[in-house]
């Protein structure tokens, strides 16, 4: 009897041999799709673009924030100009403002003249009009990120260049910050500043701006705890009427390590490194959360092995009169969250971060019950293999979370010829409530996204066309 006719005789295992094929061919070509998926940026939704304005040249988002801020008076670009664009921006009608014939010549032997001089490319300030045509503002020899009222009716700069301020020997020279009350037509020197502490640089501290007259300046984002018998350095200024006067609610000497984080280390305090990041997220125009969260190291040991612990601690301000009541800073979790944040909506989230190949989580905070829910895992690019998987970035709008994932993955042996490798790939998901589902954005490179705007939920992303660029937005829903 023939091969052929025994198989006859046992279809089953014809069919069974069959598929046993068509697996072994299909499983590796299904696999390398994921994988190549991931690393050309292929796939995931695409909703519908809104141009919002072209954009002469090439542009790229400055690094320290978003390329495009939407604001309720339209949108701002924010670049980094090479010599040929800082010219065009120059030449425009009308032409851009040059910030150093505001500040004036630039001592080159101070500390923020050679951090100004150290960096390559200068900063061009734009604003979209309403047909979509851009007006270049300004170029500054820095590398900033402006700040808005939350009307969108102001705009400052925060700069490393200096200025002369006083007479006579009182004269001295100062950081400078530039501000503009007709949407970057004109700029002028705003001598009060934002920050009410003098000698600050713009990275020492964060300002929010919850209504038309107030304001909120966090310092010391990440600083260490306070030693023993260190004097109390102001954390958190607020003012009601622009500036003119300031309350400084909280201090470092409300931000002690609780005596039950210190037992869980084991170590007494002197042997301890530690770092301290604050967060702040107002609730309503009665409440703010202060956040701090605290990582402990050993200080003997550089290894892996040196993180001791780490904790949450929450600061509780409510408005008494023209000031805030602070309660006492209460532990409300054993780890740390990086970071925490507020959606346009009110509600609060924070990510907690792990080591090795555990997703990273996110948690949402009930305000009412005083507590951290976990609502979901980090998303798996490259789902359905496995896969150790953070979060680089995470942005919350209204009702939705928009997070950058990145994710490592080990390959089967028989891919790699039976040696160790690991294939990492970026992407971004965005979810509808509050982290347990994620769907995947087709971003079609990720480097073109130029922000996000948490009041409509909207990406705004850098499109390549002829002659140039144009910024376009995509609603998430």
């Amino acid at each position: 009897m023939s091969h052929y006719q025994k198989f006859k005789q046992r279809p089953g295992q014809v069919l069974l041999l069959a598929s046993a094929v068509i697996v072994s061919v299909l499983v590796p070509v299904w696999y390398v799709w994921v994988m190549l998926s991931l690393k050309l940026d292929l796939g995931g939704r695409n909703p519908e673009v809104t141009l919002l304005a072209n954009l002469p040249g090439y542009a790229q988002a400055a690094a320290l924030c978003d390329g495009a801020i939407n604001t309720p008076q339209g949108v701002w670009v924010v670049t980094r100009g090479d010599e040929y664009s800082m010219q065009q921006a120059f030449e425009a009608k009308p032409p851009a403002l040059d910030f150093l014939t505001l500040a004036g010549e630039q001592n080159q032997s101070s500390l923020s003249s050679l951090l100004v001089r150290s960096r390559d490319d200068n900063t061009i300030i734009a604003k979209a009009d309403g047909d979509g045509r851009i007006r270049f503002s300004g170029v500054v020899e820095d590398n900033l990120c402006p700040l808005f009222s939350h009307d969108g009716s102001t705009a400052w700069l925060r700069t490393m260049l200096t200025h002369e301020l006083g007479t006579g020997d009182e004269k001295k020279r100062v950081l400078t910050t530039f501000r503009s009350d007709d949407q970057g037509k004109s700029w002028q020197i705003d001598e009060q500043g934002l920050s009410p502490l003098p000698d600050k640089y713009p990275s020492d501290y964060q300002v929010f701006f919850p209504s038309r007259h107030e304001r909120w300046v966090l310092y010391r984002n990440e600083q260490t705890l306070p030693a023993e018998g260190d004097q109390a350095e102001p954390l958190l200024a607020y003012t009601a009427d622009d500036g003119k006067s300031w309350q400084y609610p909280v201090t470092t000497a409300m931000l002690g390590m609780p005596e039950a984080q210190l037992a869980r280390t084991k170590l007494p305090r002197d042997a301890l490194t530690d770092i301290t990041t604050l967060y702040l997220t107002p609730v309503d125009a009665q409440h703010v959360l202060l956040w701090q969260v605290v990582t402990l190291y050993d200080a003997n040991d550089d290894s892996r092995n040196g993180l001791r612990s780490s904790y949450t601690q929450l600061l509780i301000l409510s408005r008494k009169g023209q000031g805030w009541s602070v309660t006492p800073a209460q532990t409300k979790a054993d780890w740390s969250f990086e970071p925490i944040l507020v959606g346009s909506d009110g509600q609060i989230f924070g990510v907690r971060n792990f080591a090795g190949d555990a997703p990273d989580e996110i948690w949402q905070f009930d305000v009412t019950a005083g507590l951290w829910v976990k609502r979901g895992d980090a998303p798996n690019p490259f789902a359905p293999f496995p896969s150790s998987t953070s979060i680089s970035s995470l942005r919350a709008g209204k009702g939705l979370l928009l997070a950058e994932v990145h994710a490592r993955h080990s390959p089967p042996v028989f891919f790699t010829g039976g040696k160790e490798a690991s294939i990492s790939g970026r992407a971004h998901y965005y979810s509808t409530d509050a982290g347990r589902n994620w769907r995947r954005f087709d971003t079609r490179q990720y480097e073109t996204l130029a922000g996000f705007d948490p009041a409509s939920n909207r990406v705004l992303r850098y499109e390549e066309q002829a002659g140039g660029m144009r910024i376009t937005a995509q609603q998430l829903d």
